[in-house]
């Protein structure tokens, strides 16, 4: 049995990940997933990951390092390079928009405004990443430094 793939979702605010739980869970999707709180603990996670993650969420404004220089990390080094990683935000500014493409994020999407529409829009990310395209990221398919 294939193992479901995994999204680290790095989300500083505690009710936005309680809410990106419960919709997890609301949703029964079949993907696992796991928090970072801010971008320096994604980068950490990923240097240690036993499991590699498949997806990265992102949200742009966090401590410590936000989401466009955890983008930026991710860009320059070989092994995370291609991993797939949408940005999940509340700005709808133009500019936040752009910059968040021409840093290399592959997707751009609103935090939605209602629980409903949180279960709906991670039902169809799952749905995207996992079953319509193929993603170089999978449980086993990376070799770590």
């Amino acid at each position: 049995m294939k193992t479901p793939p995994l999204i680290l979702i790095v989300e500083d605010d505690e009710d936005d990940r309680y809410l990106i739980q419960d919709a997890f869970a609301e949703a029964q999707l079949s993907c696992n997933f796991v928090f970072a709180v801010d971008g320096a603990d994604a980068l950490a996670y990923l240097k240690k990951a036993v499991e590699p993650p498949a997806l990265m969420l992102l949200d742009i404004n966090m401590p410590k390092l936000n989401g466009f220089e955890v983008l930026q990390k991710l860009r320059q080094d070989p092994v995370w390079k291609a991993l797939p990683v949408v940005m999940f935000s509340t700005s709808t500014e133009t500019s936040t928009i752009t910059r968040a493409y021409q840093s290399g994020v592959n997707s751009y999407v609103l935090k939605p405004q209602t629980f409903t529409g949180l279960v709906t829009l991670l039902s169809q990310i799952c749905n995207y990443w996992f079953d319509t395209v193929r993603i170089p990221y999978h449980t086993d398919s990376v070799s770590r430094h």
